[in-house]
């Protein structure tokens, strides 16, 4: 009996972890610098706000942790696009 009380526990919380605050968005409908920005800097710590910073002061933050990933330029240039055009400068 506790084994299916648990097991039932578990289907609960993993069907209420997939209703959480966070949109579940299919890899289809990103754009491609948007799925590298998820992929690449979410392979890693939780994904900053695309507005935090403004167009000057992502390249930066970019290019040194494009370095520690051992990333190619162009996604990087791809994470740099789509950082700058939802970003604060473009609301």
């Amino acid at each position: 009996m506790r084994y299916i009380a648990g097991l039932l526990f578990m289907l609960a919380m993993v069907q209420l972890a997939g209703c959480g605050g966070s949109k579940a968005i299919s890899r289809k409908t990103l754009v491609p610098g948007e799925r590298e920005f998820r992929s690449n800097c979410g392979s890693c710590h939780s994904l900053p706000s695309p507005s935090e910073l403004t167009d000057s002061a992502w390249v930066p933050v970019v290019k040194q942790h494009a370095g520690m990933l051992d990333l190619e330029q162009e996604k990087e240039q791809l994470i740099i696009q789509f950082l700058q055009q939802h970003n604060r400068d473009n609301p």
